[in-house]
């Protein structure tokens, strides 16, 4: 069983997706498929989605505690953040809030889902408030 919690790197699938040391073209792959899509999301893409969208806010300041200095190497190896990418990870954001997705179904079956949903919208906010 791996790794899962309530952060966006508290979990291993999020992880793959840092360790894998991405781009900011291949967060911009993740964002997409996530707020661009009408249909069913699954795990791997909304796991990845919640993840890039948090590796922008990263990049706008945002602290994430124990993953806070790796984090940190990642996005400072990964260079300047295109701009753009902030509206895109708000998007990707708000359509994991909407449902339809299998990582929105699993915290729905457990005690926390409100915490996850409050999480997903202070992320929205601290993008939005950081990247205007």
């Amino acid at each position: 069983m791996g790794a899962w919690g309530i952060g966006p790197f508290d979990d291993d699938t999020g992880m793959e997706l840092v360790e894998d040391a991405p781009d900011w073209a291949t967060i911009r792959e993740k964002l997409t498929v996530v707020a661009t899509t009408s249909d069913y999301i699954e795990f791997t893409e909304a796991v990845h989605g919640w993840t890039a969208a948090a590796l922008v806010a990263k990049a706008l300041g945002a602290s994430f505690d124990d993953a806070d200095d790796e984090i940190g190497n990642v996005v400072t190896d990964m260079g300047v953040m295109p701009q753009d990418l902030s509206a895109l990870a708000i998007r990707s954001l708000k359509r994991l809030k909407a449902g339809d997705s299998h990582l929105y179904e699993l915290w729905q079956d457990s005690d926390e889902f409100e915490t996850w949903l409050k999480g997903l919208t202070e992320l929205a906010v601290f993008i939005e408030t950081r990247s205007h």
